[in-house]
């Protein structure tokens, strides 16, 4: 169920409305976060400005800049792998470390009107990222965290490849807010698995693009908030397992072992600044699902 099989570079002309799009990182820690996620994916980094509607007043769309050294201390950080975007890297006084995904609107401002017509608060107001486009950070009205980009010209995003974004589930105990809210929001084709609501996939363009799953609660703390999971690719070569080792040596927290599943074998970690992310190699799928820890959200 990985977005893409074989994995690629998203270009602006291919952008479908609701296609996850972009993800980044805000951590308490952003500068150990350059070097965990350089370590572990490869990723380099370049500055990009970050700019409000109101600020400024030349009107020109902020550029990815080299100039002067990478530092996480109040920049936005562009994380590339092959020179090709991944994802961002920064932080924002008062929030938690994790991971914030990014979904595609055509037009930002019916898209923040329609969303706040649904029950959406915005969390962080619009602002440009750079070449990338202007986006709108908002708490859906299950309570999960969501932002929304119009993505700029330039906008490229490396998906379904090793250290780029495979795949997103949504975690909720508030299912049908959920639903109604994305379902309402964006033309998606949906299919519902298991038992009752427990899983349902998302489409766009007949290709499956996000998950909705409800939190059980013998599988999760009480106090476990909704939240976006972003899950990242890994070599073949390489393997969950392995990268899983580099991880855990790296400071990173196992919170669900590796386990083979039909979409590849995959787990779950939390950084050295306790940001959520999965792994998922999708070359090694089986028919069968076997996890010797479950306990991701046992806070």
């Amino acid at each position: 169920m990985p977005m893409s099989k074989s994995g690629g570079t998203l270009l602006y002309a291919s952008l479908p409305n609701g296609l996850p799009c972009w993800v980044d990182l805000v951590s308490t820690d952003p500068t150990a976060a350059l070097d965990f996620y350089q370590q572990l994916f490869g990723w380099q980094y370049q500055r990009a400005d970050v700019v409000t509607p109101d600020a400024g007043a030349s009107g020109e769309t902020p550029q990815a800049s080299d100039d002067g050294p990478v530092d996480a201390t109040g920049d936005y950080l562009l994380a590339m792998r092959d020179g090709i975007p991944v994802g961002g890297i920064s932080t924002r006084p008062g929030a938690a470390s994790c991971w914030v995904l990014h979904l595609a609107a055509h037009r930002l401002d019916e898209t923040a009107t329609a969303a706040a017509r649904l029950g959406a608060q915005v969390v962080r107001r619009r602002e440009q990222l750079g070449s990338l486009g202007e986006r709108l950070v908002v708490r859906d009205s299950g309570l999960a965290e969501i932002a929304f980009l119009q993505a700029g010209h330039g906008w490229q995003f490396e998906v379904g490849r090793p250290g780029s974004l495979i795949w997103a589930e949504l975690i909720t105990n508030r299912v049908r807010y959920a639903d109604h809210f994305y379902e309402g929001l964006f033309e998606y084709e949906t299919r519902q698995f298991g038992r009752r609501d427990d899983l349902v996939v998302w489409y766009v363009g007949g290709d499956s693009v996000l998950a909705r799953v409800r939190m059980l609660k013998d599988e999760f703390a009480p106090q476990t908030e909704p939240h976006w999971l972003v899950y990242f690719g890994v070599d073949p070569a390489v393997g969950v397992d392995e990268t899983v080792a580099q991880a855990r040596a790296l400071g990173a927290e196992v919170r669900v072992d590796p386990f083979d599943s039909t979409y590849g074998r995959i787990a779950v970690l939390r950084d050295d600044a306790g940001a959520r992310f999965g792994l998922i190699d999708p070359s090694d799928a089986t028919q069968h699902e076997t996890a010797a820890i479950y306990d991701p959200y046992d806070d």
